[in-house]
């Protein structure tokens, strides 16, 4: 059987409260002990694609996660209004003096770049699907509210199957009188709502039950049933000599576990592959990656057990 490698050295850009603060702890405001977030904006120039909507539904999945405190968005554009701040400002970082916003941690922005059928997702209206995939997906960007520097940027994307009911791996409906625009827009909150939310509080394994169940530390806010989680075990961190940051850290690929029961706090977790213990961070794929990986543990393709 082919071996997938033991170890994998990468360094943790993607987590930006490491990155830019130098430990794994977001810096607070306001919040009293917890993270403040803003979602400032979302845009699209795809035609009949609702921008205010979608904010609607990542906003409810944030508050969800029970991780943060989300700042109204009347009252986010008030702020930054008093500061001469607009979206495009901060996203692109044309404002060279930008000192800091007041009372918010986190500021998140987002395009819409694809929305609909697979293959022509630039038109929503008038679309029939049949037995077709439906995706999205959203150009991210995460802000650092304090002195405006872009610390997260990613591709956040989904797809369905359409007609008569549908799945995507994490997600699945019999239901054949369901929206799959809404529902792959529902989809798409939730993984950017799970991408921002673990990278500053990582998904962690916190207890090995007798019967060989995994618990780890997030929800159905974050998990579905059937997502697949990769686990690392953390080694030596590394640290920049000139700027004193934390550039990441030595991970080692372990296993795969897979979710059975996501609850409102915590989801119980199986073993694919490889192994798991008490203090392992994971790391949720995508739902192509999920599938790629449950298809490379079927082939033989297995992680080796410590």
């Amino acid at each position: 059987m082919r071996a997938l490698p033991k170890r994998l050295t990468t360094f943790c850009a993607a987590i930006f409260a490491v990155a830019v603060l130098g430990s794994a702890e977001p810096v607070l405001a306001q919040g009293g002990g917890v993270a403040i977030l803003g979602v400032g904006g979302i845009e699209t120039s795809i035609r009949g694609a609702d921008p205010v909507s979608f904010q609607t539904m990542l906003e409810t999945q944030l508050v969800k996660t029970n991780k943060f405190k989300i700042i109204e968005r009347s009252r986010l554009a008030e702020i930054l209004k008093e500061k001469g701040l607009g979206s495009v400002g901060v996203t692109t970082g044309s404002n060279n003096s930008f000192s800091g916003v007041q009372g918010v941690d986190y500021l998140i922005y987002g395009s819409i770049t694809k929305l609909g059928k697979a293959g022509s997702a630039t038109n929503v209206g008038g679309m029939s699907f049949g037995g077709n995939s439906v995706e999205m997906a959203v150009d991210l960007r995460v802000i650092d509210a304090h002195n405006g520097e872009i610390i997260k940027a990613d591709t956040v994307g989904e797809q369905i199957k359409a007609g008569g009911g549908f799945s995507s791996g994490v997600f699945s409906t019999a239901n054949k009188t369901a929206d799959p625009l809404a529902d792959v827009q529902r989809l798409t909150a939730k993984s950017i709502a799970a991408v921002i939310t673990t990278t500053i509080y990582p998904i962690k394994v916190i207890a090995k039950q007798g019967d060989g169940t995994y618990v780890v530390n997030y929800g159905d806010s974050v998990l579905t049933n059937g997502d697949v989680l990769k686990i690392f075990r953390l080694g030596e961190s590394f640290k920049d000599p000139d700027t004193g940051k934390v550039l990441g850290a030595e991970e080692t690929e372990v296993g795969l576990l897979q979710v059975k029961e996501a609850t409102g706090t915590f989801s119980k977790t199986v073993l694919v592959s490889g192994s798991a213990e008490v203090g392992n961070q994971a790391r949720r794929l995508s739902s192509a990656e999920g599938a790629k990986a449950q298809n490379n543990q079927k082939s033989g393709a297995t992680l080796p057990k410590e």
